[in-house]
């Protein structure tokens, strides 16, 4: 068993609650259409950037939701379809080749679901000091993170910690801004 209290799955494919997407939305500058999750699983940031109005499309790896727009490999995916967004929870081993493929590519902006403790380190010091880290997210309350396809009876909340943190391109600073993500009561979309 991981720290999150689940073990490890095939892919890492982790399902993200919709709460996550609706509070980012909350928070970051206008998001404008034309966004892409590369690790899109199910179809979670997709689905639910559409119901704010954005459009949105998501590939992944493996076939798991009839809406995606491609399956493969987001190394391969991100440089052919070049958005100038990218939102997503991808494999936490790979976080940094999508923001480092996402920035090749031409993105603007990616915005990423990662355990908050994504921070701390040496290593990660190192890699930060790059100053494309614009902003960070922290939750106000536990996001809740479940292996996907999981029954909703299985789905808790673990014990790892997860924010958004926010790259741009054009960032070029070693700080960054932060703030709060709102309760999920605070939200005006249910």
């Amino acid at each position: 068993m991981r720290a999150s209290g689940y073990a490890r799955v095939e892919n890492e494919f982790y399902q993200e609650e919709p709460y996550a997407v609706d509070a980012l939305v909350a928070v970051e500058p206008p998001i404008p259409s034309g966004v892409h999750d590369p690790c899109c699983g199910e179809g979670t940031i997709p689905k639910r950037l559409r119901w704010h109005g954005v459009g949105a499309v998501g590939s992944d790896l493996v076939q798991r939701w009839d809406g995606m727009l491609g399956k493969g490999d987001f190394r391969d995916l991100v440089p052919f379809w070049r958005p100038k967004i990218i939102i997503s929870n991808p494999p936490f081993s790979l976080w940094r080749d999508l923001v480092d493929v996402g920035f090749q590519a031409g993105a603007e902006r990616i915005c990423l679901l990662l355990p908050i403790q994504r921070l701390e380190g040496i290593a990660a010091h190192s890699w930060y000091q790059q100053g494309k880290l614009a902003r960070f997210w922290a939750p106000s309350r536990r996001i809740r993170i479940w292996p996907g396809g999981a029954p909703a009876e299985k789905r808790k909340g673990g014990s790892t910690t997860y924010a958004w943190f926010v790259f741009e391109a054009a960032h070029n600073a070693t700080s960054w801004q932060g703030g709060w993500l709102p309760l999920p009561e605070d939200l005006k979309n249910g």
